[in-house]
């Protein structure tokens, strides 16, 4: 009977004993919760206008400078890509993503956390009211709190007329007749690791486009203008634009006004190439050029008179040996 009575009394402590470790958990969880969310990055900050008005539906967007890819394309959209590394939250280094991204409130206010440590790109961009950058900060050892100003928004638009029709095959359709994108890129090269621009706009059937709106701090850009192939598309027009000068020289190209160049493009066995690029380059420094048809045909229009460097190119599809 004793030992049954010290075995009940034992029992007894030993649930209290379990009862006060279940209920001191919770507590030290809790407790340890604060360090564990502070080892995970966070940066906040928020989005005005030149007027130091906040702006709400504002996208933001950061990308380690190292492991994730931030890219503007214009039209007040940011691509944000990058992995995201969790081993365990003491080995804060591996803990979080490359990429994160996020909209504005209505105060004009973001919060963008579970960053990667290392230096970052912050961009913030409004199809109307503009886009800002920040490149190469550090939510742990600069600051954690940023002030992004869009800038006024600015625009390219202007007008590619007298644009040949060019027939490949039925499969194709109107895709190969047609100048239909066109690309905005800087001229100078964005730094390493910088935010990357690539600004696209489409071309109406009247030749009329408008891009943007376009970062600021960047006057020289070239517009680049597609024809897509079977495979691929292709460059077939560039044009350097200064942003500066358009607010009196809208970019307006006129093909219709010009000499023409056209010829056959064949291959070693004499077998005429189809989608080959050929292109020319003006004394103004615009780049023009066109695609072979299914017969190896092509057409340059647009041309001044003097002498003009000529180039072909085809994509080729190739297997790896092995």
């Amino acid at each position: 009977m004793i030992d049954h009575q010290f075995a009940g009394i034992f029992k007894s402590y030993a649930v209290a004993i379990m009862a006060i470790a279940i209920a001191s958990a919770p507590a030290r969880l809790s407790a340890d919760a604060p360090a564990n969310v502070q080892s995970i990055n966070q940066i906040r900050g928020k989005v005005i206008d030149q007027n130091g008005n906040p702006v709400s539906g504002v996208q933001v967007g950061i990308a380690n400078r190292k492991l994730g890819y931030l890219n503007y394309a214009g039209n007040g959209r940011l691509y944000v890509y990058g992995p995201s590394k969790r081993i365990l939250l003491m080995f804060k280094a591996q803990n979080g993503s490359a990429s994160v991204e996020g909209v504005t409130n209505a105060y004009g206010q973001f919060a963008l956390s579970n960053i990667m440590d290392g230096p970052v790109n912050v961009a913030a961009a409004h199809p109307q009211h503009g886009v800002a950058f920040i490149n190469n900060i550090d939510p742990v050892k600069d600051q954690t709190e940023v002030t992004l100003t869009l800038a006024e928004p600015t625009f390219a638009t202007g007008t590619i007329r007298g644009i040949p029709d060019q027939k490949h095959s039925v499969l194709m359709s109107q895709a190969a007749r047609q100048y239909s994108f066109a690309r905005f890129t800087p001229i100078a090269p964005e730094k390493a690791d910088d935010i990357s621009y690539n600004t696209s706009t489409s071309i109406g059937p009247d030749g009329r486009f408008r891009v943007g709106p376009l970062p600021a701090g960047i006057d020289e850009w070239v517009l680049t203008v597609d024809r897509r192939a079977r495979n691929y598309s292709a460059g077939v027009m560039r044009v350097p634009v200064t942003l500066s000068n358009l607010t009196e020289n809208p970019i307006d190209i006129d093909l219709a006004k010009g000499h023409k160049l056209s010829g056959v493009i064949r291959g070693p066995k004499d077998e005429p190439l189809p989608d080959v690029t050929v292109t020319t380059v003006r004394s103004d420094g615009i780049m023009v050029g066109t695609m072979t048809d299914t017969l190896g045909k092509y057409e340059i229009v647009g041309l001044q008179e003097g002498t003009l460097k000529l180039e072909a190119k085809r994509w080729a599809r190739r297997t790896a040996p092995g």
